[in-house]
């Protein structure tokens, strides 16, 4: 089983998923530049051995293929949709139970230091370092505990500021009108991978992400009571920090969100630490945020994608896949594969309005036919190429809803839809074809002894 960062980056080597970088590397963009070379490659996971000022070696991209997500996830790219879909069916509430950290090293009160820990600075023009793979655990409205991931800016020793949008249950938490206490949070940096999976996408307010990652894993998540707040946190973390949240905010910003553009600074909620706890060698987890494809677009909401699956199959049994590919910010492109030759008459457009339901962020949704592989943007540009009239088979959807960061939106974020019918249609007169079953078997062999 796959219940911590360790094991994870064991079974990454162990596939040719991970390289060790043993060069001495700076937080200050190098880290970035290693990002932003092997996103553009579908390249490997990156382990950063030699940190300058720090011992803490730096593990990133381990989530940025969708073949490493099904590693982690302990299933394969082709059945991961089903595998998520069938797992989270039947949440697990974590076990908490008292924990012996004798052995890990504890800053509380005046020992606290965000500084000792290894935060880059991602991008120039960034306000800072920023920890971007924090899962941030808190209380659930109505039981159980949330968790969820925002951008954090270090601003001192003892403080940071904490991105969220308005949406965002930690945010509904502070700003509730029936809030007497300050909000308390854990933040656990190289999480379990199923609950850092499971904090990348989007469930309902009354959905515990963390009962879901137990769901993932197989089995529920450990964790302990928490040692300066009311929250407890994953023992299969690295790093754990403590605090809270009492309404107090501090200019943050600006970062360079998954979008590839940079947002401006403004007010966010300070978070004052209460306590930093970590393994006696931890090593710290990060991911990568820029234009994409990146890390953050590609682990972002995958769960997601199998729920929204599950909801427009249930009224239209002729979809067949569903995926937005993070090579467009995977906030704003939906694909949805369909068996159109079984569809009614309207079907078809009644399915992509359908999406904008199942999946409200996506400011282009394409249908296609399901010999287009979903998975290669240039099979589905090829089928709007080749399958598509732009009068007859597109049309908008106006006012609707998409990301808080879509750098085109006013606020609140609103934007129009297009809704693409890139199926074969009555009439279509492409064929396809290619060369025999056994001509590729003989070629893949001898190509095979190039490698």
């Amino acid at each position: 089983m796959i219940s911590d960062l360790r094991t994870l980056i064991n079974v990454l080597e162990t596939e040719n998923e991970l390289i060790r970088i043993k060069e001495e590397v700076e937080l200050d963009y190098q880290i970035t530049a290693f990002c932003r070379l092997v996103s553009d490659e579908d390249g490997p996971g990156l382990l950063f051995e030699r940190v300058k000022g720090h011992t803490m070696p730096i593990a990133v991209n381990l989530f940025g293929t969708r073949r490493r997500i099904a590693l982690a996830l302990e299933t394969t790219e082709q059945s991961m949709t089903d595998h998520n879909l069938e797992r989270i069916k039947a949440p697990l509430s974590p076990k908490i139970n008292d924990y012996d950290f004798s052995d890990w090293v504890v800053m509380k009160d005046d020992d606290i230091d965000l500084y000792k820990l290894p935060h880059p600075t991602w991008n120039v023009g960034d306000g800072g370092p920023f920890i971007t793979a924090g899962v941030v655990i808190a209380a659930q409205t109505g039981g159980g505990f949330n968790g969820g991931i925002y951008r954090m800016q270090i601003h001192s020793k003892n403080t940071c500021g904490v991105y969220m949008a308005p949406d965002h249950h930690v945010r509904r938490l502070l700003e509730s009108p029936d809030r007497k206490d300050p909000v308390e949070i854990s933040v656990a940096l190289g999480p379990p991978p199923a609950l850092f999976i499971a904090a990348s996408s989007d469930f309902g307010v009354n959905e515990s992400e963390v009962s879901i990652a137990g769901a993932l894993q197989g089995q529920a998540l450990e964790f302990s009571p928490g040692m300066t707040v009311n929250v407890p946190c994953p023992v299969q973390s690295e790093i754990i920090i403590e605090g809270v949240l009492d309404g107090a905010h501090e200019e943050e910003g600006p970062f360079v969100e998954f979008t590839g553009y940079a947002t401006g600074s403004g007010p966010s909620p300070l978070m004052k630490v209460t306590a930093i706890y970590h393994r006696p060698e931890p090593i710290y987890h990060a991911a990568y945020v820029g234009k994409p494809p990146n890390e953050t677009a590609t682990v972002w909401r995958e769960i997601e994608e199998s729920v929204a699956l599950n909801l427009l199959q249930q009224r239209f049994p002729i979809v067949r896949g569903l995926h937005r590919p993070a090579q467009i910010g995977r906030d704003f492109l939906a694909v949805i594969q369909v068996d159109a030759e079984r569809a009614k008459p309207g079907m078809i457009g009644n399915l992509l309005l359908g999406c904008a339901y199942c999946l409200p962020r996506p400011k282009y949704v394409i249908v296609v036919d399901n010999d287009i592989d979903i998975y290669r943007l240039e099979d589905v540009l090829w089928a709007m190429g080749t399958r598509v009239d732009p009068q007859r088979d597109s049309f908008f959807a106006p006012n609707t809803m998409t990301s808080g960061l879509d750098p085109t939106g006013p606020t609140p974020p609103l934007t129009s839809k297009l809704l693409i019918d890139a199926t074969k249609k009555e009439g279509f007169r492409g064929r396809v074809n290619v060369p025999t079953e056994d001509a590729f078997e003989f070629a893949k062999k001898i190509l095979a002894n190039y490698k």
